[in-house]
């Protein structure tokens, strides 16, 4: 919550690509980072060991104010 609060109304995030992230490259990925500021890395981590291996990206295009 904090780093949403962070973020303004106005704030964005260019995404370049939908495709899935490994969950070990959290850390690295600029979409994870974004979403997760510094924690990133071991939110990562934390889904590695609850045998996670990627996380998908999906965008609602029904409604562009809720992308």
């Amino acid at each position: 919550e904090s780093h949403l609060e962070k973020v303004s109304k106005d704030g964005y995030f260019i995404l370049t690509g939908s495709s899935a992230v490994p969950t070990n490259r959290f850390g690295e990925d600029a979409r994870m980072v974004w979403a997760f500021g510094d924690q990133a890395k071991e939110y990562g981590k934390l889904l590695q060991d609850a045998k996670v291996s990627q996380v998908g990206i999906y965008m609602h295009t029904g409604n562009d104010a809720h992308i």
